[in-house]
């Protein structure tokens, strides 16, 4: 995998890959969920960093990196969130560069032998998202609207 890494790291776009400079990855991809490769570098004395990669050619805009972004900057202050380094698009792949944020992710193995604990901080963290008032958020992923892209990208002949 550290071939492969090593190889998209020579085409990344030129903001990301100065940002990258000095910094240090094993190649782990740790995509979850999302569509995006994710990888973590690290350096010496600083923050840890992930970027995201993502092919956009057949993605809905809700599921870009771009959308990620602008969500992001959007729930800054009000809740805590990656602070996003850089953004680019080249060709058919988009880059999102972010700090990690500290604490633990809850696949951590210190969350498996206590799973009460960890549904606590997740509803907790649930009801965090859910108290902010979504009438200004500037991604649209309703049902309706991913349908309707979907429909309109079957006509086009592009889904």
């Amino acid at each position: 995998m550290e071939a492969i890494l090593s190889d998209l790291y020579k085409n990344f776009p030129g903001e990301i890959y100065r940002t990258l400079k000095g910094y240090t990855s094993t190649g782990k991809n740790y995509r979850t969920s999302s569509t995006a490769s994710v990888y973590l570098f690290v350096r010496k004395n600083s923050p840890s960093l992930f970027l995201k990669i993502n092919s956009i050619e057949k993605i809905f805009p809700a599921l870009e990196l771009y959308s990620e972004k602008k969500a992001l900057a959007w729930l800054s202050g009000k809740l805590n969130v990656p602070q996003v380094l850089c953004y680019h698009k080249k060709d058919t792949n988009e880059y999102l560069l972010t700090k990690q944020l500290p604490g633990k992710s809850a696949e951590h193995d210190s969350f498996k032998n206590d799973i009460p604990y960890l549904i606590q901080l997740l509803a907790q963290s649930l009801l965090q998202i859910h108290q902010i008032p979504a009438h200004n958020c500037p991604i649209d992923a309703r049902v309706e609207t991913q349908l309707q892209e979907a429909d309109e990208r079957l006509q086009k002949g592009t889904l």
